[in-house]
Parts: structure tokens; C-alpha cells; sequence
């Protein structure tokens, strides 16, 4: 088992010198009505603009009020990667618009967003926000579930299998806790499918889905006839198909961080609850718990290196190097990385202190138990942050903050922000916001001292309407800044321009 870990130690940094890769996992890059904005007319359309498209299935885009009716009655409109829900004439007050789509890997955004119209008032801004928050929890907790004890199964097998755990205690977590991951995975296939439709069932997420709680159902039941290390390997299997869908799995760099990572925690936290049942076990001696602690504790000081490398180095690929800042998507990812690294470290050099013969005082084995347990609320947390964060939005905030791929466009009277998403070499999506009213518009993207210029044209999302979205795309083929010149046609017969510098990375 150490030399597993190792080469997941020698897998994660063997791609430290690989690019980050632009990963297809769907965001949100604008929505209109803003959220939390209220404006004194009433908006005919409410509309949701993707970075890619996405896949929706029913009444994908719901409208209700503050009292939870539901307002909008005609179906979506899909516009490139633009989603409209048309909207009859609405009363005054505040409205909570809620989505479900999926993206092409598979992963299921479900947001929601608050607008208000005219005379809103603020309890009935209150009721909405009310609204909105009770979307929040069942994904994460249904996530939370199903990965739990997917940990905890692959965990128990090997400890069972390569780390001497070899108890009854142990045995009923190994056969119980893979039952119960094959059935939570199960579950979770289920309300997956249900959220997202046939836009989910036949992304590869969801084929992945299936395998996972096949294998883990097979691995539970031969666990009872096996007593080696078939029922791990097939763990290990269902492991693997995490691999596939979310954040990480539209690249294989980042694909292969999350294996490592994945098989470290699964062989150190998920196997902790094991070793917590086996000092328990009165039926097992002093010398077998101590030597399965042994076992635990060379495993896990592979797996802590395992773990911290490839989390923080999987955390800076899909960030980009953290070209947002302080995002709420970097701060769990501190926060996740702070607990394990203290705690799990610190319950490494105590584990190798009580186990050696010479040194054990009296009550080691009560001592094993306490570390083990703490072990155990460690790997909760864990699960839970690490749930939060395929939950989130690794991108968020990049354009804003970095300035790559994004710049204002000054106007006689007017200001225009541009946002190419993900502002990088190759296609990109154009998204211009606030512009004047116009019969068309048009971007010209040349780099300094180079002749020649590359024109978009974009199309409206509302014609003719004041600080209404543009959008289109484009192939830059260059890193380096670029200079993005607007072409602004207010009638058949003028035009204005404005420049902007803009840089695009690798």
C-alpha cells in the first residue's frame, strides 16, 4: 500500500510542468435581471448567459414570487448559450428565478437569482431571499451522503486488505459500509437523474454513475466468501469512476491530481473508522491492534504528502493559479487544506510514537482510540468542505480581478464592459454588457505592431433596448495584450468606435 501511494505521490508531480487545461464544466457569466438589482420597468425576459451550452430538459427556468407562485408560463428560449424565459407583465415586488441545467460534463447547476420590479418592498425582498436558501442544502447533502461512504467503503477494504485490520468489527464495516455506498451512489443516480433530466442520463457522468454502484455492490457482495483483496480492488475500481464528470474530469492532468488525491484520502481518512472499530474489538490482542496501527501510520505518511500535494496542486489548476483571488471557492480550499495539514499530521507523529514496543506507555491503546476518533470528525469535515467545493465555481471571479480577458471600453457618455471567457488562446465567448442601443455592434481584435485584424459580430439578446447584452465569439490565436476596437452602429448611417487593451493567456 505504501508503494500505491507513492505512485500516486510520483502521479501528481509528474504533472506539475503541464498546462492547465480549459475544463468543460459549465458557469454562469451573466444574468439578466442582475441579481439583487430592481429597476422601475418591468422586464419582459429574464435571460441566463453560459460560458458553454448547456442541456435542460421540462420547465428548466422557474420564476415565482415572494409567496412562491410560480409567474412565468411560456417555455425557455435557447439561444446559443443563452437562456431566456420570457415573462408576462409582473406586479411590483421581488421575484426569485431558479435554473437547472447540465453541462457537457455532466455536472448540474442548480442557482437561483432575485430581481426586483418597481415599488418593491423589503419584506417582500425578505420572502424571496427566504426562497432562494432553501434550494441550497439538499444537493450538498445528497453529494455529502454518497461520497462519505464511498470513502469510508474503499477505506475499510484496505484496511482489511493491506494494513492487517483483520477483526469482525471489521469485516461487518467492510460488508456493510460497501452495501451502503452501492446503495447512497445509487440514490444519488437517481435524484441526479431526476434534477437533470435526459440532459444528465446521457452524460458521461452519469454512465460513470452506474459503473461506480455496480462495482461497489459487487465488491459488497463478495466480501463475505473473500477475505483478500478482490473486494478492494473493486473498490478501487468504483473509485476510479470519479474521475470522469465535474471540475476536474474535462482534463487529464486534472483528472489524474484527482485520482491521487482521491486513492490518498480514501487509504488514510476513509480508513480510519476501521481502525477505530478494531481498538474497540476486545476480541483483538494488543499486538494485532498495534501492528494494524503500524500498518495505518507508514501508510499515512505517504498519504498526507499525497493528499496536500495533489489537493492544493488540483485546487491551482482549476483556478488557474488562483487568478481570482480570495474566492469563496479558495477559501474552502484553504479551510480544507488547514484542518487536514495540522490535524492529520500531528495525528501521524503521535500514532508512531504509541506504537513502537519499546516506548508504548500503558494506555496506548486507549491514547489509538482518541486519535483515531478525531480521525474520524477530521474526515467528516473533510467530506463535507470537499463536497462544497465540486458544488462551487473554481472560475469565479478570473476576469474581474486578473484583468485577463476583460477590459472597459469608454463611449462618448457611455462605458462598455467586455468579458471573454476564458480569456485565453482559442475560441472564446464574447460577452458585452451595458452597451447603448444599436442596430448592430462589432469587435475588431488586433495585436501591436502586427497588421491585419480578426472581426466579430455579435448578436443582441435584446434588440434595441438601453444596456442590453451582446454576445458572440471568437478565435484569438496569440497570447499577449491585444487591442479590441468597438464598431457601434446606433442607425444605418453613423458609427461609433472605442479601443480597449486586453490581455489573453495561454
Amino acid at each position: 500500500m505504501a508503494r500505491l501511494l507513492t505512485a500516486a505521490l510520483l502521479l501528481w508531480s509528474g504533472v506539475l510542468i503541464a498546462p492547465a487545461a480549459v475544463l468543460a464544466h459549465a458557469e454562469v457569466i451573466d444574468v439578466s435581471p442582475a441579481d439583487g438589482s430592481r429597476g422601475e420597468g418591468i422586464p419582459d425576459t429574464f435571460s441566463i448567459t453560459f460560458n458553454e451550452q448547456v442541456g435542460l430538459e421540462g420547465d428548466a427556468v422557474r420564476i415565482v414570487d415572494a409567496t412562491g407562485q410560480q409567474v412565468d408560463l411560456a417555455p425557455e428560449v435557447v439561444t446559443g448559450t443563452v437562456v431566456s424565459q420570457p415573462l408576462p407583465p409582473l406586479a411590483d415586488g421581488w421575484y426569485l428565478a431558479t435554473w437547472t441545467v447540465t453541462s457537457t460534463d455532466g455536472h448540474i447547476l442548480n442557482q437561483a437569482s432575485t430581481f426586483g420590479v418597481g415599488a418593491a418592498s423589503e419584506a417582500s425582498r425578505a420572502a424571496a431571499l427566504a426562497l432562494r436558501s432553501s434550494t441550497e442544502p439538499a444537493s450538498w447533502l445528497m453529494r455529502f451522503t454518497a461520497d462519505l461512504t464511498l470513502l469510508v467503503a474503499v477505506g475499510a477494504a484496505a484496511a482489511w486488505a493491506f494494513m492487517s485490520a483483520r477483526s469482525h468489527r471489521v469485516q461487518q464495516l467492510r460488508r456493510g459500509s460497501l452495501a451502503v455506498a452501492a446503495i447512497a451512489t445509487l440514490a444519488w443516480w437517481v435524484i441526479e437523474a431526476v434534477i437533470g433530466g435526459g440532459a444528465w442520463m446521457h452524460s458521461e457522468a452519469a454512465a460513470f454513475g452506474i459503473a461506480r454502484a455496480v462495482l461497489l455492490g459487487l465488491a459488497a457482495a463478495v466480501a463475505a466468501s473473500h477475505r483478500r483483496r478482490f473486494p478492494a480492488l473493486l473498490a478501487f475500481a468504483a473509485l476510479a469512476t470519479m474521475l470522469a464528470g465535474g471540475h476536474p474530469g474535462g482534463a487529464v492532468v486534472t483528472a489524474l491530481l484527482l485520482g491521487a488525491h482521491l486513492l490518498a484520502a480514501s487509504v488514510w481518512l476513509g480508513a480510519a473508522p476501521a481502525l477505530l472499530l478494531m481498538q474497540h474489538d476486545a476480541a483483538v490482542s494488543n499486538e494485532e491492534a498495534r501492528r494494524a496501527s503500524k500498518a495505518f501510520s507508514r501508510t499515512a505518511t505517504v498519504a498526507i504528502v499525497a493528499i496536500f500535494g495533489g489537493g492544493v496542486l488540483l485546487g491551482a489548476q482549476l483556478t488557474d493559479g488562483f487568478a481570482g483571488g480570495l474566492t469563496p471557492y479558495v477559501a474552502l480550499l484553504i479551510a480544507k487544506s488547514g484542518l487536514a495539514g495540522v490535524a492529520l499530521v500531528g495525528g501521524a507523529l503521535a500514532r508512531r510514537r504509541l506504537i513502537t514496543p519499546a516506548t508504548a506507555p500503558t494506555g496506548a491503546r486507549a491514547t489509538l482510540r482518541k486519535l483515531f476518533a478525531v480521525d474520524v470528525a477530521i474526515l467528516l469535515a473533510v467530506t463535507g468542505l470537499s463536497v462544497a467545493l465540486t458544488l462551487g465555481a473554481p472560475h469565479e471571479g478570473h476576469a474581474a480581478k486578473s484583468e485577463v480577458g476583460y477590459c472597459a471600453i469608454a463611449l462618448p457618455g457611455d462605458e462598455v464592459y467586455l468579458t471573454l471567457n476564458p480569456g485565453r488562446v482559442g475560441e472564446n465567448l464574447i460577452l458585452l454588457a451595458e452597451a447603448p442601443a444599436a442596430t448592430s455592434l462589432s469587435l475588431e481584435f488586433a495585436q501591436p505592431g502586427v497588421s491585419g485584424a480578426l472581426r466579430s459580430d455579435l448578436m443582441s439578446r435584446a434588440a434595441g433596448t438601453d444596456g442590453a447584452g451582446w454576445q458572440g465569439s471568437a478565435i484569438l490565436p496569440q497570447v499577449g495584450n491585444w487591442r479590441v476596437t468597438l464598431v457601434l452602429r446606433p442607425d444605418r448611417f453613423s458609427e461609433v468606435r472605442g479601443t480597449c487593451m486586453m490581455e489573453i493567456a495561454p
